[in-house]
């Protein structure tokens, strides 16, 4: 190998590595996380503000907790979930979760739209109904009669289809 071609290496491998460290340099590690709205009706209500466990365990484990919860309910029908400080509390997103956080858009979006995760919670659950115009919901799909439906249009209308036209 040739000196010139050596230097062609190396000078590549600088550009290379420089330009996969450039997201780092221009602030990656530095990023804030996004500011979430805990000033809502609904928590504001409460005799006392305390989630299901403490913040730092549902910062970094929410969604292991609540995928422990989905599992324990449809598979084991056990629906309470003791805390480690010994309450217990309905394992469910919708009655739980839902009824302190209730802004879907502010909460939950904006972490998850931050990290670029998409959760698979709303292909079950329904948003609750003050809040399925939401924007951030795109995988529900209306349907003609008003009707919010998890499936494309076309499932939901074979759906009802063949359930027939109904009690007559």
């Amino acid at each position: 190998m040739k000196g010139t071609d050596r230097w062609k290496i190396f000078a590549g491998l600088f550009v290379f590595l420089a330009l996969a460290a450039l997201p780092f340099w221009y602030g990656g590690w530095d990023r804030p996380a996004p500011v979430l709205d805990l000033d809502t009706p609904a928590i504001r209500q409460l005799p006392e503000r305390r989630c299901v466990e403490a913040t730092a365990f549902m910062r970094a484990n929410h969604m292991t907790l609540l995928a422990d919860w989905r599992d324990a309910s449809t598979r084991d029908g056990r629906r309470i979930y003791v805390a480690r400080d010994g309450r217990e509390i309905e394992a469910s997103l919708s009655q739980t979760c839902l009824r302190c956080h209730t802004d879907k858009t502010r909460f939950c979006d904006r972490c998850h739209d931050d990290a670029g995760v998409s959760p698979t919670c709303w292909d079950c659950h329904v948003v609750p109904e003050d809040r399925r115009e939401s924007a951030t919901v795109t995988h529900r799909q209306r349907g003609e009669g008003g009707d919010v439906s998890p499936f494309p249009v076309d499932v939901a209308a074979r759906e009802k289809e063949s359930r027939g036209p109904g009690p007559r």
